[in-house]
């Protein structure tokens, strides 16, 4: 009798429980031929951070990211050191609807933004490799988007609180 397991996720609350779930990994190990690949293993501290600096982790492991907040970030696992972060409850405002397509707005890190153009009768992957946008940071306060396809687009974040678009075709310039 065999079973496998791939890309398993447990959450754990106390030092205890990160201390039974090693040694219940060593007894396992002994009885068979399971294994955990610690070095392809990742913690990530999900909720309360106040307990963090007493949790500790075994060799060589160490907190991936400091502390995510469940009630404001939606995450998604893209690689080994990519998040792709949507921050919900402060850039909903950016979600927009222009001229019947709609607009969504990622934040990937604190560098890179993505945009993405989705026609509204379409789902959002079948349009992701066409519609998405080469994006490049200017400076601190300057967001450039061009976007490669029949259309040019030029995006500009002017400030924190002036947005600029520009369409280069059919349609005058638009602004938000």
């Amino acid at each position: 009798m065999s079973a496998y397991a791939d890309d398993v996720m447990v959450v754990v609350n106390t030092q205890r429980d990160i201390d039974i779930l090693k040694e219940n990994r060593s007894l396992f190990h002994k009885l068979s031929s399971a294994k955990v690949n610690w070095s392809k293993s990742e913690a990530v501290v999900v909720g309360d951070k106040s307990g963090l600096d007493s949790l500790a982790l075994p060799d060589p492991h160490t907190w991936l990211f400091r502390w995510i907040d469940p009630h404001t970030w939606l995450f998604r696992w893209i690689d080994r050191y990519t998040w792709l972060f949507l921050w919900i409850d402060h850039y909903t405002w950016l979600f927009r609807w222009i001229d019947r397509y709609t607009w969504l707005f990622l934040w990937l890190d604190r560098y890179t933004w993505l945009f993405l153009w989705i026609d509204r009768y379409t789902w959002l992957f079948r349009w992701i490799d066409r519609y998405t946008w080469l994006f490049r940071w200017i400076d601190r306060y300057t967001w450039l988007f061009l976007w490669i396809d029949r259309y040019t687009w030029l995006f500009l974040w002017i400030d924190r609180y002036t947005w600029l678009f520009l369409w280069i075709d059919r349609y005058p310039w638009l602004f938000c």
